[in-house]
């Protein structure tokens, strides 16, 4: 699952390339295919079958592949186990359906996913209140979140672990000790369905009248990155700034179009595909899938980043919990 990101500071600049666009939060990903990261890890193995079976490796102890024995051993250890429970990541959700079948088919393990939809503050509560058998093995969680994974005064919930491509990291987008690291980003886009006119282009155009009953947001801004990102594009977009601590020109843009359109409806592909909503901000890797697998069911869904700004945020973190029942898998998922 792990690319390699480099990532800047986030900040507000101009850009030349798009006058049009009065500002850009600049965070750079280089792309990269799910084969090309999933050949890479197939070509670290380090160990023979025989060294492997005389080593007798803690796996919910190892801190990097080298602890662990070498990839061979690593995924010795994963088949053995054969479950890899997941939280909160959804198959349409920056192409997790995809990478899902080819771990399963790869080394023939089983993933269970809990709450799809679920927000990365239900990842942090599950963490701290689910029994063993029902606590994750990894998260992937909003940047907001992550500083719940090291309570002063108490355990970790995360465990460290450093992979392969650990120094490739910039230091900005993971923690020194391994306790966790930033996986991807996007840049919020709007999602529309295309009967929807006139098209919309910027945020504003989100409390237009024609709209009514079908604008909407992806869940609750106080526990879904997703759903705050794109309360901070409406605060950008309603001439506000990247101050996250001051998002209320979004919140004022917000709150009018409730007052033109009607109450808020959630945005998701299964409601875009329904009808149920047309139009909201998302992630672009989320409105690439969506367009995607609505277009199977005959729908023609669009999206646009806004005329007037990109929004392009901190990477969304991954991590080992401490809790995992699954470690030896908890580990190859971030490796793969």
């Amino acid at each position: 699952m792990h690319v390699q990101p480099v990532f800047t500071d986030l900040h507000l600049a101009p850009t030349d390339q798009h006058p049009e666009r009065k500002f850009m939060i600049i965070v750079k990903m280089p792309k990269k295919s799910i084969a090309a990261v999933f050949a890479g890890v197939l070509a670290l193995g380090t160990l023979s079958a025989t060294q492997v079976a005389e080593a007798k490796v803690n796996f919910c102890k190892v801190t990097d592949l080298k602890s662990a024995g070498g990839m061979d051993a690593l995924v010795a250890a994963a088949k053995k186990e054969g479950k890899l429970n997941l939280i909160t990541t959804p198959r349409d959700w920056a192409g997790y359906g995809q990478m899902f079948d080819i771990y399963e088919k790869a080394f023939g393990v089983k993933i269970t996913v809990d709450n799809p939809d679920g927000s990365s503050q239900y990842e942090i509560d599950t963490m701290k209140t689910a029994p063993k058998s029902k606590q994750p093995d990894s998260i992937d969680i909003g940047p907001l979140v992550v500083a719940q994974l090291q309570p002063p005064g108490a355990k970790p919930l995360s465990a460290p672990y450093k992979v392969a491509t650990w120094n490739d990291i910039p230091n900005s987008a993971k923690d020194a000790n391994g306790y966790w690291y930033g996986n991807y980003a996007g840049r919020l886009a709007i999602v529309y369905t295309s009967d929807l006119t006139p098209a919309p282009t910027k945020a504003s155009d989100l409390k237009n009248p024609a709209y009514k009953g079908v604008v909407g947001i992806t869940g609750d801004p106080t526990s879904s990155n997703q759903a705050f990102m794109s309360v901070v594009a409406a605060s950008l977009g309603n001439g506000g700034n990247v101050n996250l601590s001051d998002v209320s020109p979004g919140l004022k843009l917000f709150k009018e179009i409730k007052t033109v359109n009607g109450a808020l409806v959630k945005v998701n592909g299964t409601n875009l595909v329904s009808g149920a909503a047309k139009v909201g901000f998302a992630w672009d890797f989320n409105s690439i899938g969506w367009t995607a697998a609505a277009a199977q069911a005959g729908i023609n869904l669009k999206w646009v980043y806004p005329s007037d700004f990109v929004l392009q945020a901190p990477p969304y973190i991954n991590a080992i919990n401490a809790k995992a029942p699954n470690c030896a898998n908890a580990r190859l998922w971030q490796e793969y």
